[in-house]
């Protein structure tokens, strides 16, 4: 297990966070897209990612690709599944717009 300073080196401050890096992290595909998949029957999911690696450690390779391919396509197509994405996005952007609009509010009165 991590130890905690290690965990807590790689976080960034929360000042460093902007809507642009917000919604980057949103909509790169690339990264973290099991976190951002909408999984309706995640015990499917675990079962399939069971029988691959099984399938790998009996050297089944090819099979298990297979049903990896599979895994990482629907993780993908699953990201907008009912359009949550989207409205998570525009969620993120309003707070954000807020945000600034509240900034620049107090430095006009200071």
């Amino acid at each position: 297990m991590e130890s905690e300073e290690s965990i807590l080196s790689e976080l960034k401050p929360v000042k460093d966070l902007n809507a642009l890096t917000i919604l980057n992290n949103m909509i790169n595909e690339g990264d973290n897209v099991p976190l951002k998949t909408d999984i309706t029957n995640p015990k499917y999911l675990a079962i399939l990612k069971t029988i691959s690696h099984v399938l790998k450690l009996a050297e089944y390779d090819t099979p298990s690709n297979y049903i990896e391919f599979f895994i990482d396509n629907l993780l993908i197509y699953r990201i907008s599944h009912l359009r949550k994405s989207r409205i998570e996005i525009k969620e993120v952007l309003c707070s954000q717009i807020a945000l600034e609009k509240d900034k620049r509010k107090i430095e006009l009165e200071s």
